[in-house]
């Protein structure tokens, strides 16, 4: 039994709801179609899952990676001896007030479409964005003059030591197109917006897309 196969019986037995797929193409998870099968692709539904993938992965010496929308992931057509992390079915978005809460998995386009249901502004830059929150928090993701950072309170992450933390916008450390959390592990967020009219909040996002 290999690394691999012995992973996926240990997840099997501490997790069996967790969905895996074998041998699975990366072609079917990149916005370029591009990229060969991988070993192991895991599709978590919640933080306790990731936890035990990326412990199981740590015990056997595996390499890993997270995936969330594919987007502008350039991956080769090779086969690779890798788990992947696909955190696509953690989208859930919830709305208290101005607070925007998100998993990581939750495209960006869908977030600014509940924050405009919602009647509030701030994300509407990041409407036309093609990824996911996780990955955009990383990279302090913008456009048109706003940045993730901007609309950023709180960041939930594993540490490299598997530890749930909580981070504030200062502890994430935001510069241009980089950020703090990069070798974290983002498992969601706390995004604080204001209060706007929802037609004008749809206008500006037309007129980005437009622009684009």
């Amino acid at each position: 039994m290999d690394g691999f196969e012995s992973l996926l019986k240990y997840l099997c037995e501490r997790h069996p709801e967790l969905a895996v797929l074998e041998n699975e193409p990366m072609r079917a998870h990149t916005t370029f179609k591009i990229g060969g099968p991988v070993r192991l692709m895991f599709l978590p539904e919640r933080e306790e899952q990731i936890r035990g993938i990326l412990a199981g992965c740590a015990e056997r010496e595996l390499k890993w990676l997270i995936v969330g929308n594919g987007s502008n992931l350039l991956v080769s057509d090779r086969a690779h001896d890798i788990v992947v992390i696909n955190t696509r079915r953690m989208d859930g978005v919830a709305v208290e007030g101005e607070k925007v809460s998100a998993f990581s998995g939750a495209l960006l386009s869908k977030i600014a479409a509940e924050a405009m249901r919602h009647a509030l502004s701030g994300m509407e830059f990041a409407s036309g964005i093609p990824g996911s929150l996780g990955g955009a928090l990383i990279m302090n993701a913008g456009a048109y003059g706003g940045e993730m950072k901007d609309i950023v309170s709180t960041v939930r992450i594993l540490d490299s030591d598997l530890n749930i933390r909580e981070l504030d916008c200062a502890e994430c450390s935001f510069s241009y197109r980089h950020s703090g959390l990069e070798g974290q592990t983002v498992l969601s967020a706390v995004l604080m917006l204001h209060a706007g009219d929802p037609e004008e909040i749809r206008g500006r996002m037309e007129e980005l897309a437009e622009r684009r």
